[in-house]
């Protein structure tokens, strides 16, 4: 039997992993010139930079599929301090371990210490039910979201609320209610609406660290790639899939005449319902402006900064209808604060990243302004004047122009639009049997290991239908 994989991106390299695993011919067709879609490195001058996600949890996944591929487990090393949250001039600078956290949140907000003590425990629950279920299998429907372990978890966190009222609802410190209520802007969701299970993200982060492998967040591509070639994965590179033929309720072509006898497609999803004749018009979901920047002296920043000005909610309500504010929440990643290779020595690689609208809503003939006020709400937060050696910008166009994301936005369309709101879409189609899906825009969501968790998962569907 055949599978034919579309995207050589990570969750594209895992089902690639996977189907190989079960015995299948697998080829992989791929738009770009190299694997690891949009994880891929920027170099100039002594400067490395990875493009692309930069936070890794869960390395017991990442370490699960190199293993199925024959491959020895990447090093991980603790980033440690995790990170620092600013909001205006106060900083936060918090460590791994519930302990750790609960002892600054003691010295901080001692108002709060005794809820958060009484939370944290709370979403130690909602953790190992969330990865003996969403991590596990792909939910269908109302009767998928019956799983007792989703019913326990909405007991524990009122699916109602969304997580800036969760966060009002709890806790009286500013900087507590500002990092629980901005982060899940980052995976995808107006701030005024993102359910409340996205707070128990950073929780997972205070309890089981933040990590980087040794040699950069490309590495994992890259070490998956080669796995996958001494399995007998064959790769097809600068081949983007324009068309999909059918025949019944069956694909039996992509692109240029590749046939397989079963296909998993790791592109937007939207992207894909086009070129099946169904694309939506439903809105995109907010999407990246991100820029690397090469500095040629040290920063007083930890490997991963939040910097939240005062007036987020009005920043997100501006972002929210379509605008771009000149201050809204930054996300800054030094990673030359830990990799000492990332950068010559005596500078920074500094890679900023903001969530702002679509393509739909705004056209991004202003990306040079955009990263120039970046760079001022930078110096207005924190006192640093940053003066770029050099920089590369990657705004929403670029994503839909190189990745053939809907929008630009790397989530593809909105999860507002989903009855069941934080959970993307299937990982099979609906009507074509032998059509299955993984990436970001699906199940179980975005981040480096639900990503590779998808091409799990659909290869998983793919057994079962067998």
């Amino acid at each position: 039997m055949k599978v034919i994989v579309i995207g050589a991106g990570l969750a594209g390299l895992s089902a690639a992993i996977h189907a190989r695993a079960e015995g299948y011919e697998v080829q992989v067709v791929e738009k770009n010139p190299s694997p690891g879609g949009k994880l891929w490195q920027w170099r100039h001058a002594g400067f490395t930079f990875d493009m692309g996600p930069s936070m890794i949890i869960e390395t017991w996944i990442i370490d699960e599929v190199l293993r199925l591929a024959g491959q020895e487990p990447l090093e991980f090393e603790a980033v440690s301090p995790m990170f620092s949250v600013w909001l205006e001039d106060r900083c936060w600078t918090m460590d791994a371990g519930p302990g750790a956290a609960l002892e600054m949140v003691r010295r901080l907000a001692p108002e709060d210490a005794a809820t958060f003590s009484r939370i944290a425990r709370k979403m130690e629950r909602v953790i190992a039910d969330v990865r003996a279920s969403l991590f596990k299998r792909p939910v269908k429907g109302l009767l998928g979201i019956m799983n007792p372990r989703l019913l326990r978890i909405a007991a524990l966190i009122d699916p109602r609320l969304s997580a800036s009222e969760y966060a009002a609802r709890h806790f009286g410190n500013e900087v507590l209610r500002a990092l629980l209520s901005t982060y899940p802007s980052y995976t995808e969701h107006p701030i005024r609406q993102s359910p409340a299970i996205a707070a128990f993200v950073p929780f997972l982060m205070l309890q089981d660290g933040i990590h980087y492998p040794k040699g950069g967040i490309y590495a994992i591509a890259d070490r998956m790639y080669r796995g996958a070639l001494e399995m007998g994965v064959e790769f097809a590179f600068q081949t983007e899939v324009e068309r999909i033929e059918t025949e019944g309720d069956r694909v039996v072509s992509v692109g240029d005449g590749y046939a397989a006898d079963a296909f998993i497609a790791t592109a937007d999803f939207n992207h894909i319902q086009s070129l099946l004749g169904r694309a939506s018009r439903k809105k995109a979901a907010h999407a990246y402006f991100a820029a690397a920047v090469a500095v040629d002296r040290r920063l007083p920043f930890t490997h991963h900064t939040f910097l939240i000005p005062r007036d987020y909610p009005a920043a997100h309500r501006l972002i929210d209808a379509g605008g771009v504010p000149r201050e809204y929440p930054l996300y800054l990643c030094t990673a030359s604060k830990t990799d000492g290779e990332c950068a010559p020595e005596g500078c920074e690689s500094l890679f900023i990243v903001g969530v702002l609208p679509s393509t739909q809503e705004h056209d991004w003939a202003d990306k040079e302004q955009v990263f120039e006020n970046a760079l001022r709400q930078i110096e207005r937060m924190t006192g640093e004047t940053i003066r770029p050696a050099a920089k590369k910008i990657l705004a929403p166009d670029d994503f839909e122009s190189c990745f053939n994301n809907t929008g630009g936005s790397v989530f593809g369309l909105s999860g507002l639009h989903n009855p069941f709101v934080g959970f993307r879409e299937y990982n099979a189609d609906k009507r074509l049997r032998n059509l299955y899906y993984a990436g970001a825009t699906v199940q179980p969501g975005n981040g480096v290991p639900l990503v590779i968790r998808s091409g799990k998962f659909a290869v998983d569907l793919l057994k079962r239908s067998r």
